[in-house]
């Protein structure tokens, strides 16, 4: 699952984010919301005032309130431990029928 990451323009924390992302190799997509209706419309109804924000799915993962408060191993950390509750399934058993 692809983590996405909320931005806009000339956003300083967001450039940051990206580079910590980039850095720690956490491959992302990034939504400006000053260009996605839907994506603006998103982070209003979650409560956030500013950018970035990253999410996996719908958990929000950046709840610090600072982006310069993480670290590129930290955001590393975040992301697949996110990731690892997501996929974290039961198998059915069907397969040995």
């Amino acid at each position: 699952m692809l983590v996405t990451l909320y931005t806009q323009p000339l956003c300083p924390f967001c450039d940051l984010m990206k580079s910590m992302l980039d850095e720690a190799g956490v491959k992302y997509k990034v939504t400006d919301i000053k260009s996605s209706k839907t994506a603006l419309e998103f982070i209003r109804n979650e409560g956030h005032r500013t950018v970035p924000q990253l999410y996996l799915g719908e958990v929000h993962l950046n709840k610090k309130p600072d982006t310069r408060d993480y670290t590129p191993n930290e955001l590393y950390n975040i992301v697949n431990a996110a990731r690892s509750e997501a996929w974290n399934w039961q198998d059915s058993g069907i397969e040995n029928f």
